[in-house]
Order: structure tokens, then C-alpha cells, then sequence
């Protein structure tokens, strides 16, 4: 054949002749790129940390940063005390606060718990003062020091409006957590994880009280857990129903086995070469996979059908 001829021919033709001519040296060295990009999974780290979301130079994530290294870094985890009968400051919502209040000590890098039942309150007796917890957990049978823990907190603006609503329906056991720079991941489930227990705890010792668990470790948390779920339940069905799809338009299973293996390389291939090029895997990126795997499909289709 001359060179006009194999001038006019289809680039994409010309090019399929010299990979099949050369298959083995192609599928070798497709193998070696494969393995070389997707190392990078070994050193795939999930971020729990929920200031990716910002820009380096977002001035709000600016101010934060100048405050914490002002003041310290600190996370949070709240627990909800909201008692079925709409008073914060009935018995047993007053009981489940200081038991919560004690039980949150123990959380993991915790620092500090801010509750009713251990805000300090300071009253006067001639030159003498006296400072003490707002909530004595053994005279809450009372109505009087119910009452008194009542106004003395709807009237304190250190209180109203922050670790109790202004409509007192509502109280918040506040723990400051100040977790680890190395193990942020493992460190923000071990927290949540607690959290949880101990609000289950709670539930099941005072009925009538529905505890609800927010703050900043729970919402870099939820942010992992709902990402992980969604991939572990849209992954495989979105291979089975690939193989269904191609089975049916290519009529055999040569062309579901090589669609198949052209996923899994190129699914494991943008995984790894994102680590290499230091893209944290976080909450937003976790669909990559699922959109890798639509865009392989429709073009090896394409091809099959073609």
C-alpha cells in the first residue's frame, strides 16, 4: 500500500492495527502504568476535617485560624438534652444532664464539659462567697430549687440563649475536644463513637428524654460515614447493573470481562494518582470512582457497539 493510501486511512484505524500488532508490549506496559499509579492507594488517607471545604485564603477560615492560634484549637461535641415534655428543667431532664455532665469527662481528648449541672454559681452571705454548681443533682425532687435553677439560668445571659434555650426547652451539655494532629481520622471516630454510646446510655436511663448529638467531630464524622455507605451501596450495584447493560448490547461476555477490567485499572489508576499528586480523599471526591466507571462505560461501549 502506498503512503496516500495509508495517509487516508482512519487515524483511529491506523492506531488499532499498531496496538494489535504490538499487544503484548501495549497489555505489558498498560500493567506497569497501572501498578505505578495506583501505589499511591497504599498512602490513601480519608480527611475527616470539614476546613477542606474552604479555600486557603477564604477570610473567614482566616479569622478562625488567627483565633485558635490565639486562643488554642478546639472541637466541639454538644449533646442535646430535649426531654419529651418540653421543660429543661424539669427532674429528670436536670438528672440526665449532670449524669450526662459527669459521663462526658471521660470522652477522649476532652478538655473541658460546660453544662447546668456544673455552671458555677456565686451568691453572697454578708462579706462571704459562695461558690458552687447551679444543679445538686440530690435535691432535684424539690420543686423549689427547680424553680430557683430555672430563673437563676433564664436569667443569666452566660446561660440563656446558650447552654439553655430561651425558651427552656432545651439544654446543652457542651464538651471541648482538642484532638491529635497525627491520627485525625482515628481520633475523630474514637470521639464520636463515645459520644454515641453515652447518649445511648442516657436515653435508656432517663425515658422521656431524647438526646441528639451535634458539633464539629460528629459533623467530620457523619461526613465520612455517609460517604463511605453511599460508595459501599452505589459502587456495586452501579458494576452489576454495567454488566446487565453490556451483556445485553454486546450479546457476549468478552465485552463485559474487558469493560470490567478497564474499570477496575482505571477506577484504581485515578485513585492512586490522586494521592500522588496530594489530593486528600475527602467526602466531595468520594463519588470519583462511580463517575470513573460511567465515563469508561459509555466509551467502551461506543467502542463494542461500534
Amino acid at each position: 500500500m502506498d503512503k496516500q493510501g495509508v495517509a487516508r486511512r482512519p487515524f483511529a484505524k491506523r492506531f488499532a492495527e499498531r496496538v494489535l500488532a504490538a499487544r503484548w508490549l501495549v497489555i505489558a506496559a498498560t500493567l506497569v502504568s497501572v501498578a505505578a499509579a495506583s501505589g499511591g492507594i497504599a498512602l490513601l488517607e480519608f480527611s475527616a476535617n470539614y476546613r477542606i471545604f474552604f479555600d486557603e485564603d477564604n477570610p473567614q477560615l482566616l479569622a478562625l485560624e488567627a483565633l485558635e492560634n490565639t486562643y488554642g484549637k478546639n472541637e466541639n461535641i454538644a449533646f442535646l438534652v430535649v426531654p419529651d415534655d418540653g421543660d429543661a428543667t424539669s427532674e429528670s431532664a436536670l438528672s440526665a444532664a449532670a449524669w450526662l455532665t459527669d459521663a462526658a469527662w471521660l470522652t477522649p481528648y476532652s478538655r473541658r464539659v460546660d453544662s447546668l449541672a456544673n455552671f458555677q454559681y456565686t451568691t453572697a452571705d454578708g462579706d462571704d462567697l459562695y461558690v458552687r454548681d447551679l444543679v445538686d443533682p440530690q435535691d432535684l425532687d424539690r420543686a423549689e430549687t427547680r424553680a430557683r435553677i430555672r430563673a437563676v439560668a433564664l436569667s443569666d445571659p452566660r446561660i440563656a440563649g446558650s447552654i439553655l434555650a430561651l425558651n427552656a426547652d432545651v439544654s446543652v451539655v457542651n464538651v471541648t475536644i482538642e484532638l491529635p494532629e497525627d491520627g485525625l481520622l482515628e481520633a475523630v471516630a474514637e470521639v464520636a463513637e463515645f459520644a454515641r454510646s453515652i447518649a445511648a446510655e442516657a436515653e435508656e436511663r432517663f425515658p422521656g428524654i431524647d438526646l441528639r448529638v451535634v458539633g464539629t467531630v460528629m459533623i467530620n464524622q457523619t461526613f465520612v460515614e455517609a460517604s463511605i455507605s453511599s460508595q459501599m451501596m452505589f459502587l456495586p450495584a452501579s458494576l452489576l447493573l454495567m454488566a446487565l447493560v453490556l451483556g445485553v448490547l454486546t450479546r457476549g461476555w468478552p465485552g463485559v470481562v474487558a469493560t470490567g477490567a478497564v474499570i477496575v485499572f482505571s477506577i484504581l489508576s485515578s485513585l492512586g494518582l490522586g494521592v500522588w499528586v496530594g489530593l486528600p480523599f475527602s467526602p466531595p471526591i468520594s463519588p470519583a470512582p462511580t463517575i470513573v466507571l460511567m465515563i469508561v462505560v459509555a466509551n467502551c461501549v461506543h467502542l463494542l457497539v461500534s
